[in-house]
């Protein structure tokens, strides 16, 4: 068995075993087509980039942050294959500390436009947002003019929304802890932004991401902020100023939290959502063995120290990679000895590798490292006086065994959880036993007139495989088998999903990053996009052009009936943590080549209804005056 597979929970096996018996195979199968498609980065990430629309042709374009190397702009040739136009497209970029990013015609000429947060060097810098202008497919970076610089913000996920339903896009810039400038919503007066928390009484606030869904159910999405916990806080911007109502709905609070979405997945036209609670993120410790040669270890030491311990008798290849470290932070055997090239060489026949140079865990600052020839047991550590994160990849001549932590204990995150809301207005949790997932998306895979998922998995060492949740119309859920082929890298560690029609042929496909690492994992394996080879299932896709909304049409909700059942999307933007779905709404039809009826329900309260409408094709409507 593939050595990722390690660590998995059993209760996901066993889960699996219980829900496919006698359930006919999904219809949902993917193949990975990432080098053929021009789209490759093979380093950390942040998130699963932003899908937009540069240039007006209609067809998906992605920007990736590439976290700490310059970002990309793939550009779509309608082929299946992209171009990175960074170079032509944004000529006056500069690479900044970027985080999550989010397109969106915000000045209303008809082009989408780009927002890029930048964490200001963890807090300890200025350094201002992007604010890419689009003006027919050349786009210039001027924050400043527009007043959402905000250079000393930890930015993490922007949101666009009409917080005051002027038909203006507002934007949400989440930001995590820092005292001077953290989460605001800046209004959008039509010539520049302002930002209001403070001015309507709302004190500022630490957060990672916010999205948008109609829980309060009067037909007006509303705002919900994810911090520490899930939610934060829901505010109902029906009301002026807006009101946090998150105990008036009953929604509990959920610790743990990596991702959520938000989707009516019983199809009662109630919006439900599932949250992500498994391992990842910064703070996921892990030590293991993979392929029985190679031990990969990641620690994250705050004044105390951590490590490994593990026996073998081959000579060791070690590649690392921690912030604010060189060379000369690595201590080798008693005496200390620096290592001079990378991957570090270490032989257990070297008299200079045996013994651990003595220092004061917690205090001092360094690896250290050191091998004990009786027992052919070596000893790696870290030790750090404040917060920092090492991974450490080891290769050995020799098989690897007895390894063990020192100083922690790898937590293995918590079971996801599927939260359905009843008539009566309560959130029914549905156990998810097993799944334990960083990001997750939604969307109908299979066109077959329900709300399917799929959820990135991963542990801080280690990759793990992607799960694939078929829906059978009811909220109850089945794990296809190899997620339908879109299991994702055995190396690399699995960051986040974002979905998208990259093809236009009606089924939606899987962009995954497997870059939530430093370098030393982080290069191991490219991001992947994966293409949903479809079936006979029918399908709308439709595009929103707000007149007296928003020119985005975000906090639209679209109601397709067809067959006699009544689907429900919501134009919330595509946002989740640090990452942008494609906004193009899709819906599944079946196999109904016709939608008895199309109901645009529009944010400022306008209704458009069409009948009889033809399946298979792109609409762009346009919203009534």
């Amino acid at each position: 068995m593939d050595d990722r597979y390690r660590g998995i929970n059993m209760a996901i096996l066993i889960l699996l075993i219980l829900l496919t018996a006698g359930t006919a195979q999904a219809q949902i199968q993917f193949v990975e087509v990432t080098q053929s498609s021009g789209i490759y980065h093979a380093d950390e990430t942040w998130g699963a980039g932003a899908w937009g629309d540069v240039n007006g042709d209609d067809w998906p374009d992605l920007w990736t942050n590439n976290h700490t190397k310059p970002g990309s702009l793939y550009v779509n040739q309608q082929n299946g294959t992209f171009v990175d136009e960074i170079a032509t497209r944004i000529p006056n970029y500069v690479k900044n500390d970027e985080h999550g990013a989010a397109w969106a015609d915000f000045d209303r000429d008809g082009d989408q436009d780009l927002i890029v947060l930048v964490g200001a060097s963890q807090g300890k810098g200025s350094e201002p947002n992007h604010l890419f202008v689009n003006n027919g497919g050349i786009m210039t970076d001027d924050p400043y003019t527009y007043g959402l610089d905000y250079p000393l913000s930890r930015g993490r996920t922007p949101l666009w929304f009409d917080a005051n339903n002027d038909g203006l896009l507002d934007v949400l810039t989440t930001a995590w802890k820092r005292l001077d400038a953290m989460s605001d919503v800046f209004i959008n007066n039509g010539v520049s932004f302002q930002p209001i928390l403070t001015s309507i009484g709302i004190q500022q606030f630490p957060s990672l991401y916010a999205q948008l869904a109609d829980l309060t159910g009067d037909g007006i999405l509303d705002l919900v902020v994810y911090s520490e916990n899930f939610p934060q806080s829901v505010w109902d911007y029906a009301q002026s100023p807006p009101v946090e109502v998150q105990g008036a709905i009953n929604m509990p609070t959920t610790s743990f939290v990596q991702d959520s979405v938000f989707a009516d997945f019983n199809n009662d036209l109630l919006t439900d959502y599932y949250v992500s609670r498994g391992p990842g993120g910064y703070g996921a410790k892990c030590v293991d063995v993979m392929n029985s040669n190679e031990l990969r270890l990641t620690v994250l030491p705050a004044g105390n120290e951590e490590g490994a311990s593990f026996v073998t008798s081959g000579v060791l290849s070690l590649d690392m990679s921690a912030q604010y470290f060189t060379p000369m932070d690595f201590y080798i055997g008693s005496q200390g000895i620096h290592p001079i090239t990378r991957p570090v060489v270490l032989d257990p026949a070297d008299p200079n590798v045996v013994g651990i140079k003595p220092h004061t865990p917690g205090v001092d600052y360094g690896v250290y490292m050191g091998y004990d020839p009786y027992s052919n047991m070596w000893t790696v550590t870290a030790t750090f006086p404040n917060l920092n994160k090492a991974q450490f990849r080891i290769d050995s001549t020799a098989p690897i065994s007895s390894f063990q932590a020192i100083g922690f204990h790898e937590s293995l995150g918590h079971d996801d959880q599927l939260m359905l809301k009843s008539i009566s207005g309560q959130f029914i949790q549905v156990p998810l036993a097993g799944v334990r997932s960083r990001s997750v998306v939604a969307g109908d895979f299979d066109n077959d007139m329900d709300v399917d998922l799929y959820v990135v998995q991963s542990r801080g060492c280690i990759n793990q495989p992607n799960v694939l949740l078929e829906n059978d119309g009811t909220g109850t859920f089945t794990p296809v088998p190899a997620a339908g082929g879109a299991q994702g890298a055995t190396l690399g560690i699995g960051d986040h999903v974002s979905t998208v029609d990259f093809d236009r042929d009606g089924f939606l496909d899987l962009y995954v990053t497997n870059g939530d690492a430093y370098p030393v994992f982080a290069q191991e394996a490219s991001a992947q996009l994966f293409r949903n080879t479809g079936n006979a299932n029918h399908w709308l896709e439709i595009d929103l052009k707000g007149g007296l909304s928003n020119i985005d049409g975000i906090g639209t909700q679209v109601f397709v009936t067809a067959g006699g059942v009544t689907q429900v999307r919501a134009m919330d933007g595509g946002m989740h943590r640090f990452t942008q779905n494609h906004s193009r709404l899709h819906f599944g039809l079946g196999a109904n080549a016709v939608a008895d009826t199309v109901e645009i329900h529009w944010p400022n309260g306008k209704i458009q209804t069409f009948t009889g409408v033809p399946a298979d094709r792109l609409y762009k409507v346009d919203q009534a005056l």
